[in-house]
């Protein structure tokens, strides 16, 4: 199945969780492939309901769409002939790289991306493994880290931002290095990591 075979391309991820902080927020490979997303200019969406049946019912029908679904366990029908499921949750398929890995790779494979950035290997530990998998050096500071999840924006990310997300991606040798070049660049989302980043550290001082 090509890309490039498609007009459109759509695609869906998981909703949000919420933390004791109050904040709702994705998680980091998730949100690497909604970067994705605004770099190439596909729609996408969060999901709060991922049942087969809601999932189903939220898929485009226009053939010339492609369904592109990460992150979460789907097995799309025999009709559904314009999806993809890019997901790291499957007992039957056992990974060790995270959804928006699988998708990387499958964009070199058809010639849309030049490379996995190296720092993938990283998320890929700390998203599929967990944190203990990846150097304690290399590890993020948690507020940091949950203040950049809870400032994605509802309405997705705009081309620049995702722009300067990947740019950061591809130049940072540690999740650690990455979190903070986000953090502290003025560029990044500085209203809502402002906000959060506040309300994060202000409800996480009292617990």
């Amino acid at each position: 199945m090509k890309f490039s075979d498609y007009h459109q391309i759509w695609l869906l991820t998981h909703g949000r969780t919420p933390t004791a902080t109050g904040h709702d927020v994705g998680h980091f490979d998730d949100l690497l492939c909604l970067v994705k997303a605004g770099l190439y200019g596909w729609r996408s969406r969060r999901l709060d309901n991922v049942s087969p049946q809601y999932v189903r019912s939220q898929l485009s029908r226009d053939p010339y769409t492609l369904n592109i679904i990460t992150d979460f366990i789907y097995t799309p029908s025999l009709e559904e002939r314009n999806v993809m499921v890019f997901d790291h949750h499957d007992p039957g398929q056992p990974t060790e790289k995270c959804s928006a890995h699988l998708l990387m790779e499958e964009l070199v494979r058809q010639g849309m991306l030049r490379g996995v950035p190296a720092l993938m290997d990283q998320v890929s530990a700390w998203d599929v493994i967990g944190p203990n998998a990846v150097p304690v050096a290399h590890r993020p500071d948690p507020y940091r880290y949950t203040a950049i999840l809870a400032a994605e924006p509802y309405e997705g990310l705009d081309h620049a931002t995702a722009e300067f997300i990947w740019q950061s991606l591809e130049k940072s040798s540690s999740l650690r290095q990455l979190v903070d070049e986000l953090f502290f660049s003025e560029t990044f989302l500085v209203k809502q990591l402002v906000a959060s980043t506040l309300r994060y550290w202000l409800v996480a001082k009292k617990l």
